[in-house]
């Protein structure tokens, strides 16, 4: 979590509207494993296993703009991975 840590205080998030201005919380999380295989069209090898454990964690700021972030956790055998999507702003 040092990782998240350090890019939220930086602002390396890439928001438009700047870097978060106040604390935040959780909303949600979700946590799965897979393990399914796909086939590329070339490679060395004729299928190739994709497992994993993910954890999703759904954060908004607590102070406007209530700005919300969705945060994956990837880990596998080889390593991880991790991403930070912006969720559609709700209408009305």
């Amino acid at each position: 979590m040092a990782i998240m840590k350090l890019i939220l205080l930086t602002g390396a998030t890439g928001l438009r509207e700047g870097p978060l201005q106040s604390s935040l919380k959780i909303t949600g999380r979700n946590s799965t494993a897979r393990d399914p295989t796909w086939k590329p069209v070339l490679a060395e090898q004729e299928t190739i296993r994709d497992h994993f454990r993910q954890l999703v964690v759904d954060l908004q700021e607590t102070g406007p703009p209530e700005r919300r972030l969705q945060w994956t956790f990837r880990a596998y055998n080889e390593g991880v991975a991790f991403r930070c999507a912006l969720p559609a702003k709700p209408c009305g």
